[in-house]
């Protein structure tokens, strides 16, 4: 009796049967004994390829048992990941603690918050470290939706910005500060600051924005404001007067960000730390309730 072996999907991946016969990453067939009984199992080409179910003659997604009282047909489907860089099993560590941080960045781009870096080939670049001029898309994205555009030229604000190195984020820092999600990194003269790094202090600002901030009954955006610093919640932010203090803490109630370490009890925030892509991923998905597969 013909067993008849084909694969589907965006991954790739190789079947391999016992008793012995098929072993292929694609379409194949093998003729075995009448009425044995065949197992077929898959192995995924790499950590960016997935065995996503069975089709056929089988169905699920466990091991594929099959008697052959006639020939049959059967289908692997295996599913590659969105982005190269971002494998399956792509985990971050953080204060000691591992996360796994895939499915953030996969329901990012499948909400349509973020295309990656690169398109040929596709590229998340996880690890590089978050500019303002990034965040302006991620913020508008997240707040308004992926349909959202920015404003076309001419631009009243930031002129005094050099924009030579992040040109295309001029018109997201303009409708950042059209629709009030930035007063800039400095007021005289007005300047966004694109090039620069964003730390962690301010990535829970916008982050508790994103979550927050709410349009009133005439269109107006209501600022969302924390709770007034304790200056107890973290062993490096103990000082109410410091800005970041009650964000920090608002943050970490709401699980925005992980802490980044522990000292004498106590959870570590480490506010002038970068934040990198797959970070921002993580704080995205918490600001907006965003659900995991």
């Amino acid at each position: 009796m013909t067993l008849n072996v084909s694969k589907t999907g965006t991954g790739s991946g190789t079947v391999t049967s016992s008793p012995a016969g098929i072993n292929c990453g694609g379409t194949c067939s093998f003729n075995f004994t009448q009425n044995a009984q065949v197992t077929l199992n898959v192995v995924p080409s790499s950590n960016n390829d997935i065995f996503t179910g069975w089709s056929g003659a089988c169905t699920g997604l466990g091991t594929c048992s099959v008697t052959m009282s006639e020939s049959r047909s059967v289908t692997a489907s295996f599913t590659h990941t969105v982005f190269d860089d971002v494998p399956f099993d792509y985990t971050r560590t953080l204060g000691g603690v591992s996360y796994y941080l895939h499915d953030y960045i996969q329901v990012l781009y499948e909400h349509g918050l973020t295309i990656g870096t690169s398109t040929n080939p596709p590229l998340f670049s996880p690890a590089l470290q978050l500019d303002r001029a990034m965040t302006a898309v991620f913020m508008l994205r997240g707040q308004y939706g992926s349909a959202y555009e920015p404003p076309l030229e001419p631009y009243d604000a930031f002129g005094a910005d050099d924009w030579s190195l992040n040109d295309w984020a001029r018109p997201w820092a303009e409708g950042m500060w059209d629709v009030g999600l930035t007063a800039g990194c400095l007021s005289e003269p007005l300047m966004y600051c694109p090039d620069d790094t964003l730390p962690r202090v301010q990535a829970v600002i916008f982050g508790l924005r994103m979550k927050y901030d709410y349009l009133d009954g005439e269109g107006k955006l209501v600022a969302y404001q924390p709770p007034a610093a304790t200056g107890t919640v973290f062993a490096d932010l103990t000082d109410v007067n410091y800005y970041g203090t009650a964000w920090a803490e608002q943050a970490y109630l709401d699980g925005l960000l992980p802490a980044c370490g522990e000292s004498g009890g106590k959870p570590l925030f480490c506010p002038d730390d970068p934040l990198d892509r797959a970070w921002a991923a993580y704080l995205i998905v918490k600001a907006k309730g965003l659900t995991l597969p």
